[in-house]
């Protein structure tokens, strides 16, 4: 008897259990979650680096120098409130934060390792601060770059513009003559670049008739205009020549035709024009 009324105070406590958690997420309403879903998408991580100070006992320089510092990034996540927990998650890195570990607004952590790149998966759910079952809202990234290695060398402080020379970066690791050969085509562009640009500062203003190209074609110009008139002058003389020397053989065959004409009463000055009007 004694272990039947056991089983029914069980079965009794699991449907108290069972309507308590029913009740509970009922009240996790439609306006509810849009609320919850609001609210998450203000959730957001941002990094920042940081200059941290070695030990006292870490000696730097073999000892004959204070040490300089190391850097690192502070990865702070800004508004999380009491209503929701997230989840960290990244290659070597796996912790959950809620709003207890919020301080002067944010929750931060470091990443000392900067030689790589890390990218973090934020997984954002519902608080116990709120009715809503624990289930994940949102997710979103954060990717950070890693430090430069080409960073220190002397061209690189010569050319920070250049993007391969920023101290930090997402690219992969490159062999340094991979490297080189990339610094050297974007200095070749740099110095054709300056000269492009200072081209109008050595423009100068020249006449065309200073030119030599022109000067050549004006002299061949002028030369043709001297064997045109040379030209002409002798076509001319050998068509007059052609045409006395023809009417002059005409006039003589034709001289019992011109006294028959003048006989006739036609006068000499009407037969002159008759015989050049005939040339």
């Amino acid at each position: 008897m004694l272990s039947i009324m056991k089983k029914v105070k069980k079965i009794f406590v699991l449907l108290v259990m069972v309507l308590l958690v029913k009740n509970v997420h009922a009240e996790c309403g439609y306006e509810t979650q849009a609320k919850l879903n609001s609210e998450a998408a203000t959730i957001k991580a941002i990094y920042e680096e940081q200059i941290g100070e070695f030990d006292s006992s870490f000696s730097c320089n073999d000892g004959q120098g204070e040490c300089e510092g190391y850097n690192y990034f502070k990865i702070s996540i800004l508004n999380l409130s009491k209503n929701f927990t997230i989840n960290v998650k990244s290659k070597n890195f796996n912790k959950s934060f809620s709003y207890s570990d919020v301080k002067d607004g944010v929750v931060s952590f470091d990443l000392n390792d900067i030689m790589e790149t890390h990218t973090f998966t934020f997984d954002v759910y519902p608080s116990t601060e709120t009715t809503c079952p624990k289930k994940k809202i949102r997710t979103f990234y954060l990717t950070t770059p890693r430090y430069n290695e080409f960073y220190d060398f002397g061209f690189c402080q010569d050319n920070p513009e250049f993007y391969l020379c920023e101290k930090y970066v997402t690219f992969e690791n490159m062999e340094i003559t991979d490297f080189m050969d990339k610094f050297q085509e974007y200095e070749d562009k740099k110095k054709q670049d300056e000269i492009e640009n200072n081209i109008p500062a050595a423009k100068a203003i020249i006449k065309i008739e200073d030119t030599a190209s022109y000067a050549q074609y004006q002299g061949e110009i002028d030369e043709g205009k001297t064997y045109i008139g040379i030209f002409s002058g002798l076509f001319i003389f050998i068509a007059v020549l052609s045409v006395i020397t023809t009417m002059t053989r005409v006039v003589k065959k034709q001289r019992v035709q011109i006294d028959t004409l003048k006989a006739l009463g036609f006068s000499n000055r009407r037969i002159v024009f008759h015989y050049m009007g005939y040339g």
